[in-house]
């Protein structure tokens, strides 16, 4: 994996995917240039919130930089992104300021999630008792737990996935979770992560 720390980004490029980690400085009217589609526009238009419309705007930019200006962002019906006539698979995430592009020839998801106290409280929600013991109670844990399980979400695609039910997850080391997804046929999945205080990042490919 190789790690590339730039003026308000990090860029990782691993070994199946690669991923733009990006820190929101720019005002709107600065962003609004990337929104140069259509259905971008009218998307636009849906997102009243000042830092929705930020994050959605550099996700944008993020997607423009990497697959050229005249891209499409799309989603399906589940939600999940795609880019129009493009054959890479794509993730996006965001927790603001920070907005996350993830690409590659497989199957991705990505999650970046600020950790914050408040997570500890609803815990027993979408862990299981062999996850909270793992996590220590400790909310850098917890919220690690909690990205690593949006991003099996964001693999699976097909919405509807009971977190806690669902997805299993094993500590592995400092940076790698074993993941097993019970729906359906299922699958097993190693994610990565990152602890960029006070943010977690996850992502994996399923091959």
């Amino acid at each position: 994996m190789t790690l590339i720390t730039k003026s308000n980004s990090i860029l990782i490029d691993d070994i199946d995917i690669k991923l733009h980690l990006s820190t929101i400085t720019n005002e709107e009217n600065e962003l609004f240039q990337f929104a140069n589609q259509k259905a971008e526009l009218e998307k636009l238009k849906t997102i009243t919130a000042p830092q929705k419309r930020l994050e959605y705007l550099t996700s944008l930019r993020l997607v423009k930089q990497q697959f050229g200006k005249n891209s499409v962002l799309s989603k399906n019906k589940y939600g999940a992104p795609f880019i129009n006539g493009e054959a890479k698979y794509v993730s996006l995430s965001h927790s603001f300021p920070k907005v996350v592009l993830a690409f590659s020839d497989y199957v991705c998801g990505v999650d970046v999630e600020e950790i914050k106290p408040k997570v500890l409280r609803i815990a027993s929600k979408f862990l299981n008792p062999f996850e909270i013991e793992q996590t220590e109670n400790t909310s850098t844990k917890t919220t690690l737990f909690w990205s690593a399980k949006e991003t099996i979400f964001k693999i699976y695609q097909k919405g509807a996935v009971d977190f806690k039910d669902h997805i299993h997850l094993k500590l592995l080391d400092d940076e790698s979770i074993k993941a097993q997804f019970l729906k359906e046929n299922g699958f097993e999945i190693i994610l990565k992560y990152k602890v960029l205080e006070p943010y977690v990042l996850v992502y994996g490919v399923l091959k």
